[in-house]
């Protein structure tokens, strides 16, 4: 990593305490830093049959979250998680950046090393953080429940929709049969790590789906016309934020 792009970084450490750093000389509560680059982008993946990759034959069309929207959603959400699960804990919020700071984080071993960027690592030391809590994306097999089993094909990694055109699916509550479904995915990874020596103390993947049938779409059999974009939008925030709120108490337990 950079440190060009780290040093952004550091002018964008936004402080979510109200004491200033020079006037606490007592003894400091448990202080956590959060980042997330889980979501600069949503992708839309589109089924394709294939044979003999495990990554398939999807197609994958990235599409850009201006403004860091997402990333921003996800600290803030994070910040009341832990506040909620650590009554007295400071928490530091580290605004979203263009770039991954963590590109290699994908299955982290408890005890191994982050590589923090030498800025950041910089900040955490001068605003006195004691954890820093990651949020990463994750890469997976799709895996969509649906009729008593489980549908989807290659792999997805991040926030994203994925739409299928040809597969036989029945609207649980209807019982109307139809082609094709549209579903949601949430795939990231949660980890908390040592601020000073950067050691992983504890991490968590995370994956939570949701399918529609086709029949859900008013007017039309094309599983992309479920919902709304807006819709869309809301569903994913939702259940990015819902997630976040589930796995941050565990991982913060006893540390």
């Amino acid at each position: 990593m950079r440190i060009s792009r780290t040093r952004r970084l550091v002018g964008t450490l936004l402080l979510c305490s109200g004491l200033p750093v020079a006037a606490q000389t007592l003894p400091l509560p448990r202080s956590y830093a959060v980042f997330s680059e889980v979501a600069r982008e949503v992708s839309v993946v589109i089924f394709q049959e294939s044979t003999g990759s495990r990554l398939g034959g999807n197609q994958r069309h990235r599409v850009e979250i201006p403004h860091g929207t997402l990333d921003t959603l996800a600290v803030l959400t994070a910040k009341k998680s832990i506040e909620s699960a650590a009554p007295g804990a400071r928490v530091w919020l580290i605004a979203p950046v263009d770039g991954d700071l963590f590109p290699r984080l994908q299955n982290p071993v408890v005890g191994s090393t982050l590589a923090i960027p030498e800025d950041l690592a910089a900040a955490l030391k001068q605003k006195g953080s004691s954890h820093l809590l990651l949020l990463t994306r994750h890469r997976d097999d799709a895996e969509f429940a649906a009729q008593n089993a489980h549908i989807g094909d290659g792999q997805l990694e991040g926030l994203g929709f994925y739409l299928d055109r040809q597969t036989a699916t029945v609207r649980s509550d209807t019982l109307e049969s139809s082609t094709g479904y549209f579903a949601c995915y949430v795939y990231f990874r949660a980890t908390l790590a040592d601020a000073t020596s950067g050691q992983v103390l504890r991490t968590q993947a995370v994956k939570a789906t949701q399918a529609y049938s086709a029949a859900h779409a008013k007017d039309s059999r094309n599983p992309w016309d479920v919902m709304s974009n807006a819709e869309k939008l809301k569903v994913l925030s939702v259940a990015f934020t819902e997630q976040i709120d589930k796995v941050i108490p565990a991982l913060i337990e006893s540390r």
